[in-house]
């Protein structure tokens, strides 16, 4: 006969039964705590290691993650077709009609005719949004961000009205000062 390894009780294994029955109830204690959330401490499924909430939170900011690193490599690799997803998803137009408004102007600002680069190219609506024009690309140009700042809300006629008196008092102020 052997002796209990904690008390000196007889017993036929290594532990008595007092002691037997204790160590196999901490031992399911352990198992418990072990099927809790590691952020809340609150009740988990088998096998998972958060709670139903964090874990959606979680898997949540997994997506969000593995979007913006796709945006970022986009971005690094075709900054052109980057570009022109974005304003394309904020216009709500497909962004193969914006690549292919560009290419009908050959990459060329509408007004100046200066090669537009990503930098400097902006969407502008002929009949300005502010006047009941629309998003669609037969009502969109590309302009550099220059002209598009002295455009301003102006409609395609006003605005070249402008540049033309612009234009003539230049003209005008140039020809009294060779004559003075």
């Amino acid at each position: 006969m052997k002796t209990c390894a904690i008390c000196p009780q007889p017993t036929l294994t290594y532990y008595c039964t007092h002691h037997k029955k204790q160590r196999s109830r901490s031992r399911s204690k352990r198992r418990r705590l072990r099927k809790r959330c590691s952020v809340c401490n609150g009740p988990v499924t088998t096998g998972v290691k958060y709670c139903d909430e964090h874990r959606l939170a979680i898997d949540r900011e997994r997506r969000r993650t593995r979007k913006r690193v796709a945006r970022d490599k986009l971005r690094a690799s075709n900054p052109l077709e980057y570009s022109l997803k974005q304003r394309a998803r904020k216009l709500r137009v497909g962004w193969q009609d914006l690549l292919s408004l560009l290419e009908a102007q050959q990459y060329r600002c509408a007004y100046t005719g200066e090669l537009l680069t990503v930098g400097t190219m902006h969407l502008d609506h002929v009949v300005p949004r502010s006047r009941g024009g629309n998003n669609s690309v037969s009502n969109l140009q590309w302009i550099t961000a220059r002209i598009n700042r002295m455009k301003s809300d102006l409609d395609h006629g006003e605005f070249l009205r402008l540049c033309e008196e612009i234009v003539e008092r230049w003209q005008s102020k140039q020809s009294q000062l060779r004559i003075a």
